[in-house]
């Protein structure tokens, strides 16, 4: 038989960790998850679970690509799981994201960053709507994240931001990050299966003939019988 093609790593649902997107776009990396050159930031992007390609399971990590960074931001990362596959409009927030991270991130001057999260979100196999929230105190210049151009509306931002559950109108925008999501070993369950308890085995049977020894009383006569088994 011809030898299969080798699967991509982080494209199956065996894998724990899928990487969503090529970031093939070079322009606009400085618009999402974070644009620092404005204070106190939103962004909410969709990710389909064609785009995924994970069944469910529990999320313990998130990354992205930077390209030009070298700054440490104070982020809040939230995640929930939806129907919706873009923004109908600038007001079409999803409400109720689960916080799975708060804290100092530090964004190297290129390459992956991997935001471990406080609490593992449970990814239901759907779509998801991953929402970055920067309230570091002041602005810098810079800095980037590979993306991709999608057709539809699949991003919302918006900046000097004091209540993330009470979002007025942002800007669509049609594309998003590239993003790395870790799967927490185990699956949903969050553990592995206990090994079967195995089988007693058959005692070996080596020789179809047995000595038969005893004292025999004196004239006494005696019967043997056999079974098979």
């Amino acid at each position: 038989e011809p030898t299969p093609d080798p699967e991509e790593p982080g494209q199956d649902e065996t894998s724990n960790v899928v990487v969503s997107g090529e970031g093939a776009s070079t322009s606009n990396q400085n618009r999402v998850p974070v644009n620092t050159n404005q204070a106190k930031y939103v962004s909410q992007q969709i990710y389909t679970a064609d785009e995924i390609k994970h069944a469910a399971g529990e999320i313990s990590n998130l990354g992205f690509n930077v390209v030009m960074g070298g700054a440490t931001r104070q982020w809040a990362v939230y995640m929930a799981n939806t129907e919706k596959e873009a923004f109908a409009s600038g007001s079409d927030w999803v409400n109720g994201a689960e916080k799975v991270f708060e804290g100092d991130v530090e964004l190297p001057a290129t390459g992956w960053i991997d935001i471990k999260f406080d609490n593992n979100f449970n990814y239901t196999g759907k779509n998801v709507v991953l929402m970055v929230y920067d309230y570091s105190a002041g602005t810098i210049s810079g800095p980037k994240f590979t993306n991709d151009n999608n057709a539809n509306y699949v991003a919302l931002t918006i900046f000097n931001v004091s209540d993330v559950n009470a979002l007025s109108a942002g800007t669509q925008r049609a594309y998003k990050n590239q993003i790395q999501l870790t799967f927490a070993e185990g699956g949903e369950g969050g553990g592995e299966e206990p090994e079967p308890t195995p089988e007693p085995e058959e005692p070996e049977v080596t020789d179809k003939w047995a000595d038969v020894d005893w004292v025999a009383a004196s004239d006494n006569k005696y019967k043997i019988y056999s079974e098979c088994l």
